[in-house]
């Protein structure tokens, strides 16, 4: 039993310890979880110091599972954010605690202690499990909500422990039933939370390194690797999915840098990356193709739907403010828009016509929607 009374707080600390350093550099709900841990942690350890008088320690002690609960429960909702309950959370604790400290203070009553804490603990954190239980849509965040839920139980069959053992004398903490029921459980659904909030985060840092990767930091579009790679479920099984690609250039965009300056430039750039957004569908792969060059996929379109997109588009663009760039100059883009057929090889082919369609856009005067094979509009 001394055993286990070392290593648990021993063990929590570093879980706390490796949590918190993952949350100071990228994870602000891995942050919150060290902080439960290292809470946690101290308060296993209070029991086995001989120094901090027995009525400071109980105080202190339930100050700091309290806390690590609280902390968990925050850690939660920060994953997966909604709507914030943090005022009923801390008026929940403070009032819980107060209600402990009497009893510890006034009453003396270390059964009634012990089965109002576990009460409060179990609340701290089963109040956060409702609220983002439908949430994740991982199998590591689905695993996370499970693992905290086990903590949750687990804190809640401690509490139904408490009536059961009615009667027995836990005054001597450290070598009762109680100590030994509760540090075991708490030392296996513990660890399980923390290595789901560890991988949870891993996860985390994952995506955002590839998001970095794939989007373009300035219109946060898709750039040429992310492009790609949305493309890649479509040509699956070594055919070419039925769709169409729009390419987009921006008129005369040296003759806007060169006038009116590069930060003028960048702010055509996202203009024009907003409207693309916007106006095509929400199944479309988007992406800044070069410099001022866009381009897109709309995946199950024909090239006449893609064409009346692209023209759609290109009238909105005269009368965007955003693009009204002097008295009598407005931005303007030409289009290429092309299909997919029957004996293509490769979605590579489409992007090829689309490309020669914007081609024949910008040296029949620009300002247009050509269609390639089929008709060009201005």
């Amino acid at each position: 039993m001394d055993d286990l009374g070392f290593i648990l707080p021993l063990t929590m600390m570093i879980l706390g310890l490796a949590l918190l350093s993952v949350g100071l550099v990228f994870s602000r709900p891995a942050l919150f979880w060290g902080l439960g841990y290292l809470a946690a942690a101290c308060g296993f350890a209070m029991p086995l110091q001989a120094f901090i008088p027995p009525l400071v320690a109980a105080l202190l002690t339930e100050a700091l599972f309290l806390s690590a609960f609280f902390f968990y429960g925050q850690a939660l909702m920060t994953q997966f954010p909604g709507r914030s309950i943090l005022t009923f959370r801390l008026s929940l604790s403070l009032i819980a605690y107060g209600a402990i400290a009497a009893v510890i203070v006034v009453l003396k009553d270390m059964e009634l202690e012990f089965r109002l804490s576990d009460l409060a603990c179990a609340l701290s954190i089963l109040v956060p499990i409702l609220c983002v239980i439908r949430r994740p849509k991982t199998p590591v965040g689905l695993a996370l909500v499970t693992c905290a839920g086990l903590v949750a139980l687990e804190t809640v069959t401690r509490l139904t422990l408490t009536f059961l053992l009615a009667g027995a004398d836990p005054s001597t903490l450290t070598d009762s039933p109680y100590m030994m029921i509760m540090q075991g459980c708490a030392a296996l659904f513990g660890h399980l939370m923390a290595l789901a909030a560890l991988a949870h985060a891993a996860r985390d840092r994952i995506v955002r390194y590839r998001e970095d990767a794939e989007q373009d930091a300035l219109t946060g579009l898709l750039n040429r690797r992310g492009f790609e790679r949305a493309l890649a479920p479509h040509g699956e099984r070594g055919h070419v999915p039925s769709g169409a690609v729009i390419l987009c250039d921006i008129d005369h965009f040296k003759r806007i840098n060169d006038t009116l300056g590069h930060a003028a430039g960048d702010a055509v750039i996202m203009a024009f990356a907003r409207m693309m957004r916007a106006s095509l569908p929400a199944k479309a792969a988007v992406a800044r193709h070069g410099g001022e060059e866009f381009i897109a996929f709309l995946p199950g379109s024909s090239s006449a739907e893609a064409r009346s997109l692209s023209q759609t588009l290109r009238l909105r663009i005269a009368k965007t403010e955003a693009l009204m760039l002097g008295e009598d100059w407005v931005a303007t883009a030409s289009f290429g828009v092309s299909g997919s057929l029957p004996d293509d090889l490769s979605l590579t082919e489409v992007i090829g016509r689309a490309d020669r369609a914007l081609y024949r856009a910008k040296h029949q005067g620009r300002d247009q929607v050509v269609e390639e094979p089929m008709r060009s509009a201005a």
